[in-house]
């Protein structure tokens, strides 16, 4: 009998007798299974969650951990995949363990369903839903003389489209479920979704981090809640975060909005997106991630996510004029439906750069003095007495911002225009926006204090642009240019 029918064999064996099985019966199994893959199994670890594990150390040195957990406690992966997700509680658990370990991969098995992780990237890469397909698709890969030659490095990743596929999936499966909830619509649906998208996000760039108060420590309380708490605290703690955002630092998406608290104090199946929230590797809520999982629907919206931004001459002489005695005479302005989505990072650089240059070169303050950064107001926030935030601290914060201007709102508020020729335009324009000044601001060039008004930054497309009157009139003026003879 070869390795593959002993493996098979053994872990058919372990279920059969998962009736009277026990955790202290786990090791000389999980010995006995590493074994066939050719591993010693000598550093045995403990931890809440799995029955017993072991740390291993290829030729390269890579230290890869195999977790054990008893029979039945891992979800079957395809059916998280399905769903969009990466991870079930048990799993998520364990490579967060595995990350404070600093350790490079993690197998987690139950001897049936097998999820393995590089752990660094937080990434699935491999996974089987029984014996039978572990053999085929994963044994190879866990091979100790085949990790020695770097086997795992090799394995293929998942290329960005697919995760992009898959965190849109996630997102139009619960769109579509809460738009069917009492009080819901489509509207609603994507508008919470929306919200959800950006909490994850900004979970992942430390900007409204303080002494006293942590956005990192107030999201993951949320986390925590839909877990261990009731669902109505779970809900309650949703709708406080997403208060607290807008009260505290004054991000409008998520202004108060009664249709989107009806449904998240009410709907009970809130709790479960919460927890599904956590499930996702965060290779899912990267700004490029984020931004291809709009590429679906019309051919058009679909070219307009890909569409890679052009060189503007006209742009760049504008750039080239602007001066300090010129702010708000004119903006720079972008149309989504000829330009696509790209073209919105692409450009606020480019007028950032220049607005930098010149803030070096004069003195801001008195000709933008609405725009100086903000202090966040801690005490709009019902958690303040959770936090040893102090008066003192707050108008230290406060008087050294004053000194600074925030020029990411100075070109947000007067210098940049977005054209947005239907509501899924302007919905999808402001994510990228929002998106890409979250990243602007976590790079610590530019000064934070709390987020920029955003709304006038985007507006409604005409049906006539200038550049559609000039198009228009020049072929006017010149019929015989610009025209295919038939």
């Amino acid at each position: 009998m070869n390795g593959v029918e002993k493996i098979v064999r053994l872990c058919d064996r372990w279920w059969t007798e998962l009736s009277h099985s026990k955790s202290e019966t786990m090791k000389p199994v999980a010995q006995e299974w590493l074994g066939y893959l050719g591993w010693s199994a000598q550093e045995s670890i403990f931890l809440e969650g799995a029955a017993c594990g072991f740390i291993e150390t290829s030729a390269t040195g890579q230290r890869i951990v195999f977790y054990f957990t008893m029979p039945g406690e891992l979800d079957t992966p395809s059916v998280m995949i399905e769903k969009g997700l990466d991870y079930c509680e048990s799993t998520l658990m364990l490579v967060g363990e595995a990350q404070l370990e600093k350790h490079d991969y993690a197998v987690i098995t139950d001897l049936n369903r097998t999820y393995v992780y590089d752990v660094q990237t937080d990434d699935l890469i491999l996974h089987s839903d029984s014996p039978t397909i572990f053999v085929q698709d994963v044994m190879p890969e866990l091979l100790k003389e085949n990790v020695d030659l770097g086997a795992l490095e090799e394995v293929r990743r998942s290329p960005a489209s697919y995760i992009a596929r898959q965190l849109r999936v996630w997102l139009q499966r619960w769109a579509t479920v809460l738009s069917r909830e009492p009080y819901g619509s489509e509207a609603v649906a994507d508008s919470i979704m929306d919200r959800m998208l950006v909490m994850r996000f900004l979970y992942d760039h430390s900007i409204c981090e303080s002494a006293g108060w942590s956005y990192k420590m107030q999201f993951t309380h949320v986390i925590s809640a839909a877990y261990e708490e009731s669902p109505a605290s779970a809900r309650r703690s949703l709708l406080r975060l997403m208060d607290d955002l807008h009260r505290i630092w004054h991000n409008d998406m998520f202004a108060q909005d009664d249709s989107v608290r009806r449904i998240v104090t009410r709907s009970v199946i809130v709790v479960e997106m919460i927890q599904e929230l956590a499930l996702m590797s965060k290779s899912k809520f990267s700004e490029a991630s984020i931004l291809e999982s709009f590429n679906f629907g019309e051919a058009s919206e679909k070219a307009r996510v890909r569409l890679v931004p052009e060189h503007s001459e006209e742009r760049e002489a504008w750039l080239g004029r602007l001066s300090i005695s010129h702010f708000g005479n004119s903006k720079m302005e972008l149309d989504i439906l000829e330009e696509g989505y790209r073209a919105i990072p692409h450009w606020f650089d480019r007028l950032l750069n220049t607005v930098r240059r010149i803030s070096r070169e004069h003195d801001l303050i008195s000709m933008v003095s609405e725009n100086v950064v903000d202090a966040p107001d801690f005490a709009e926030s019902g958690e303040l007495d959770l936090f040893s935030w102090t008066e003192e601290s707050s108008s230290e914060k406060q008087e050294s911002q004053q000194t600074q201007v925030d020029l990411i709102d100075v070109c947000l508020g007067r210098l940049f225009l977005v054209w947005a020729a239907s509501e899924r335009q302007h919905r999808t324009a402001r994510i990228v926006l929002l998106l890409h000044i979250i990243k602007l601001y976590e790079s610590e060039r530019f000064a934070f204090g709390v987020f920029p008004e955003m709304d006038s930054a985007i507006a409604d497309r005409p049906a006539l642009l200038e550049p559609d009157k000039q198009w228009i009139y020049q072929g006017r003026s010149n019929p015989a240019e610009g025209w295919d003879v038939i």
